[in-house]
Parts: structure tokens; C-alpha cells; sequence
């Protein structure tokens, strides 16, 4: 594979942010995805959506790189895209390093102490695909992609926030973690997030491609907050209501001037041509 003709590695939220977060459009991106896609820059989906989603929307885009997916609880590498292997697992075209333990053990660890200790929440697991439709609003093929998981599950909370509390310690003591998303909480292992999988999938490309790579992050949700840590550009979109994230312990975050992809679109093009944001 040719070295990138640039330095740039763009690890991207999707939902709220290159996707619309009412009708998961990203028409309003297009004209900066077709200069990364000129320039043949590595964009990195990073989201909590699954492998199977993210991979239908890769051949929309017409892109061809890594995904971290499960909101870092998983990164999936085109097979044959690094010289060296990634990892022993092969699923759907890709080699997949997992971070944490697998989905048939996160929802047996979730069944057990809502059955021990009657927690109030409804997961995906437990919904069929129209029901997932539903809650989502994603027609039902796309429900049907988000209910393929392999290493987390998403919850809808139905308790006090002094039960979610207990809940979380519970999880912790499992070795699992609730982390927060747009519309979800999600479980997953608690070594995971989308900064460990950034920091990893950066090594890789650092090891087969040894230049300087300026790696750019862009989020809006809490769930982002562990990649805009780990990258040096990091980058908040409006949310739908047009506020920003508050975020603590991230230095020289730039906001998008913008709701999700339009956003998206105008502070990408502003550094793609070089212009001070």
C-alpha cells in the first residue's frame, strides 16, 4: 500500500456529528469528504454504531480505512490494508482487535443483575429490530445492522440516577463500564473507549507509515471526550440544539461554526485549505 501524500489522520464521531442526528444524512458533508477521499486522507470512523453499520456506510461514502467501532470497544482494519497483520480475528473483510470482553458476555453479566438485583433497563438485546427502529429512528434494514454487536450493549436507563450510580459500580466490579452517548448509555469493558482504540490504531499507522501524522478528532457527545484527549486537533460540532459539549481537560478545542455535518463540513474545509479556523 502507498504512503499517504499527507500527514493528516481524521478520526470522526458519526452520529451528531458526520451524520445528521434526526435523519442520518450526510449530504451537508459532501464537499469536504470528497477532498479527504482526493487526497486519499485515512478517515477513521469512530462511533458507537456497530461494524456491520459503519461498513454500509463506508461503501456510501466510497471509503476504504479502518473503523473503531462500539465506541472503542472494537477496531476493525481492511484486510491486506497494513502489511502486517492486526490481529487473528477475521470478520466481514476485516482483521478486528477487541478491547475488552464480547457481547454474549456483557448481556449475560447485564441479564444477571437485572435478574439478582432488578436494575431498570431495556438494551438492545432484549428488543426486537422493529423495536430498535423505533427507539432510533433508523429504518428497519439499518436496526437490523445495529443490533449485529460484537463487543458492547446499549441501554435505555429506566431508574433514578442514584440506581444508574449503584448500577455502575456493579458493572465496574464485572469489569464493565456505562459510558454515555447521544441517545444511549452504553456497557462495555472498562479498559475501552474511543482514545485507547485512537492511541492504538495511531501505533499501527506510525509502525507501516513512519512520518509525522497531525491527527485530528471530532465529537460532540460524552462519549467523545477520550478521543478529543488523545488527539492534537481536537474538534466540538454543535449539538441540535446548538450548544457545545462542555468539556474539562481538553486544551485548544476548536468549535465547528455549525449543527452536525454542516459543521463537520465548514471546519474541515477551513483546515484542509490551511485557513486558521
Amino acid at each position: 500500500m502507498k504512503a499517504f501524500p499527507t500527514r493528516y489522520l481524521i478520526f470522526s464521531d458519526l452520529d451528531g456529528t458526520l451524520l445528521d442526528e434526526q435523519t442520518y444524512s450526510w449530504e451537508a458533508a459532501r464537499p469536504a469528504l470528497e477532498i479527504i477521499r482526493r487526497r486519499n486522507i485515512p478517515l477513521i470512523f469512530t462511533t458507537s454504531k456497530t461494524l456491520a453499520e459503519a461498513a454500509r456506510l463506508q461503501e456510501e461514502m466510497d471509503i476504504i480505512h479502518p473503523v473503531i467501532f462500539e465506541n472503542g470497544a472494537g477496531v476493525a482494519v481492511p484486510e491486506g490494508y497494513f502489511r502486517r497483520s492486526v490481529g487473528a480475528r477475521q470478520w466481514d473483510g476485516y482483521e478486528v482487535h477487541v478491547f475488552g470482553p464480547h457481547y454474549h458476555e456483557i448481556c449475560q453479566a447485564l441479564r444477571q443483575l437485572r435478574r439478582e438485583k432488578r436494575y431498570p433497563f431495556r438494551g438492545f438485546e432484549d428488543m426486537s429490530v422493529a423495536a430498535v427502529a423505533r427507539c432510533t429512528g433508523l429504518s428497519r434494514s439499518a436496526a437490523r445492522l445495529a443490533k449485529d454487536r460484537r463487543c458492547s450493549e446499549p441501554i435505555l436507563w429506566q431508574g433514578s440516577p442514584q440506581q444508574l450510580e449503584e448500577f455502575g459500580r456493579e458493572l465496574k466490579a464485572r469489569g464493565l463500564k456505562l459510558l454515555q452517548g447521544g441517545r444511549f448509555w452504553h456497557v462495555l469493558g472498562d479498559e475501552a473507549d474511543k482514545g485507547v482504540a485512537a492511541r492504538w490504531l495511531l501505533k499501527r499507522y506510525q509502525e507501516e507509515f513512519p512520518q509525522c501524522w497531525r491527527t485530528i478528532g471530532i465529537g460532540d457527545s460524552p462519549n467523545d471526550l477520550e478521543l478529543l484527549r488523545t488527539v492534537e486537533v481536537p474538534i466540538l460540532v454543535q449539538r441540535s440544539d446548538g450548544s457545545y459539549l462542555p468539556v474539562d481537560g481538553v486544551g485548544n478545542i476548536l468549535p465547528a461554526p455549525g449543527k452536525g455535518p454542516a459543521g463537520w463540513n465548514r471546519i474541515l474545509l477551513r483546515l484542509l485549505r490551511g485557513e486558521t479556523p
